[in-house]
């Protein structure tokens, strides 16, 4: 009966076996800690160890030690499973050095190896990440005036005739200043009050936007050239016919070029590019007739450690990057690498 019973219910571990497999080569790091990766893969090699043990000498005096030889084979195989299944991109020279020691070392001793790299990198990437940003703005003040002093033109205090905005003409700081007095020609050019009384500061470059119900219009003024946009034909074309009542302007029609920047015009929307400046960058670094490389930057690299040479003239370095944060405008895609190579402006060495 007994025999019928172990017969009829025994459940062998091979399926068991072949499924703990699987799972250990398919575990990956994917993005995982090195802790999390290794305690993932250490649950996996004790349910197998379970299932299928290392197998043991049964002699009374064993003088083979073929369970040692066993157990030092099935540990090389961790390791390699636990190198296998790092992320290339941040520990793809690991491996290698690992595995060229004599003797190879143990799972725990690469455990411990790999933990300190990750430390490393992390510390790095922290050090990358502390961008410093800063604004600044100036603001000259106009209202130093000596009250003693009365201008014979205008009969005012505080100036005389030969400083008289009046005679001498208004500065663009000037709030108040007789409208339409502005002249010039571009796209939607021309100069205008800032819509206030008393002392302001006009601004070089401003963007203002209006909405009223359904209807959005976007103004961005340079200097002289204004972009205007919006959702409303109409609205666009009163707003330009307003602005001609009021200043001497020239509308140059549908924006094509802007400060370096080419504007195409797709059914799908807008196209910025900047074709000539990247040609410029590349010729003037002498690369036009190289083959484009498949990374911008070298993977893993030290440039921070680098004890080259200085630069003979570090002007042309700073030129070059400081073109390719203009270009970072529409290739977003280089913004890393120009971050990275904005670091050394200060004192740039050959390798950089």
């Amino acid at each position: 009966m007994w025999n019928h019973l172990k017969e009829r219910f025994s459940i062998t571990d091979g399926p068991r076996i072949q499924q703990l497999q699987s799972n250990l080569a398919n575990c990956k790091q994917k993005g995982m800690t090195i802790v999390d990766y290794f305690g993932q893969l250490e649950q996996l090699w004790d349910k197998l160890s379970n299932y299928d043990p290392v197998p043991t000498c049964k002699c009374s005096d064993c003088t083979c030690n073929i369970t040692s030889t066993l157990e030092k084979k099935r540990e090389d195989e961790r390791v390699h499973t636990f190198l296998l299944g790092l992320d290339d991109n941040l520990y793809g020279t690991v491996p290698s050095t690992v595995l060229a020691q004599d003797p190879p070392p143990g799972v725990n001793k690469v455990y411990s190896i790999l933990v300190q790299e990750e430390r490393v990198k992390t510390m790095a990437r922290a050090k990358d990440d502390q961008v410093e940003v800063m604004a600044l703005a100036t603001r000259t003040r106009h209202d130093s005036r000596d009250k003693n002093m009365v201008c014979s033109h205008c009969k005012k205090i505080g100036h005389d005739s030969a400083n008289c905005f009046a005679l001498v003409g208004y500065p663009e700081w000037w709030g108040d200043r007789p409208r339409g007095d502005g002249k010039g020609s571009g796209r939607g050019r021309g100069q205008s009050n800032n819509g206030g009384r008393g002392r302001g500061m006009m601004r070089a470059n401003a963007a203002q936007t209006t909405t009223s119900s359904s209807v959005n219009l976007n103004v961005l003024v340079y200097v002289d050239d204004l972009i205007i946009s919006g959702n409303h034909p109409n609205t666009i074309q009163m707003f330009k016919a307003y602005l001609g009542r009021c200043f001497h302007m020239k509308d140059l029609g549908f924006l094509k070029y802007f400060l370096g920047v080419e504007v195409a015009r797709g059914p799908s929307g807008f196209f910025l590019y900047q074709r000539k400046c990247a040609l410029d960058i590349v010729t003037e670094t002498g690369l036009l007739g190289f083959r484009p490389a498949s990374i911008p930057l070298e993977q893993n690299h030290r440039l921070a450690l680098s004890t080259s040479a200085l630069l003979d003239d570090p002007e042309k370095y700073r030129q070059q990057v400081g073109r390719l944060i203009y270009l970072c405008f529409t290739r977003p895609d280089l913004s890393y690498n120009v971050h990275v190579l904005s670091q050394f402006m200060t004192a740039p060495q050959d390798e950089h």
